[in-house]
């Protein structure tokens, strides 16, 4: 069986990501797979046209899908004019919103075919846009993978509209835990120890 493999263009680098020849050099390394690829919650794939970009997204996300995942195949094209609820079916629809609700699950959006953008580069913005505000404030909990042909494209935005949350310390999680449990105590009219080590109001 073929695997697909990716190489990583350094963000130094990525003013060269356009050009023929530094994407055949990349080629002789190793290479990073789709499963590698995935821990990343945001994902640039720069590749020639006929490569197969669009097949390997529409194949990983039907292979998240079969496993129950939150998994979105869109085209950038179609989610700059349109809100995604309006590119879903019943389906994906029905599993976006159980997402939405959800703590914990990740969900990935496959954004194809940034080079067939032919507007602006506002339209870029409108589907990212269009994007942030399907998430409803889970930009942590969301994995973005975007493909495009070897054309300049401004990453920056992608980090300007749907950054990448920094996560809690355990150390904070810990403390605002221990606090919700003193609180608590309290509530109930259980007094804490004096040499308890919650934290106190």
């Amino acid at each position: 069986m073929i695997e697909r493999t990716f190489q990583n263009v350094p963000e130094d680098d990525m003013d060269k990501a356009d050009q023929h020849e530094y994407l055949v050099a990349l080629g002789w390394d190793r290479g990073t797979t789709w499963q590698d690829l995935l821990r990343s919650k945001r994902v640039l794939i720069i590749s020639e046209a006929g490569a197969g970009k669009t097949y390997e997204c529409q194949a990983q996300s039907r292979l998240l899908w079969d496993r129950g995942e939150p998994a979105f195949f869109v085209e950038l094209a179609s989610l700059a004019s349109q809100p995604l609820r309006d590119l879903l079916d019943n389906d994906e629809a029905a599993r976006l919103g159980a997402w939405r609700v959800s703590q914990s699950d990740t969900a990935t959006f496959f954004l194809d075919s940034f080079d067939e953008l032919t507007l602006s580069v506002g339209s870029f913005r409108q589907a990212l846009k269009n994007l942030k505000k399907a998430v409803n404030g889970k930009l942590g909990q969301t994995r973005i993978v975007i493909t495009t042909r070897p054309i300049p494209i401004d990453e920056k935005l992608v980090r300007e509209i749907l950054p990448v949350p920094d996560l809690p310390s355990p150390l904070e999680g810990s403390q605002e835990e221990s606090f919700a449990n003193h609180a608590m105590r309290r509530g109930l009219g259980k007094p804490s120890r004096p040499d308890s080590d919650e934290v106190s109001a």
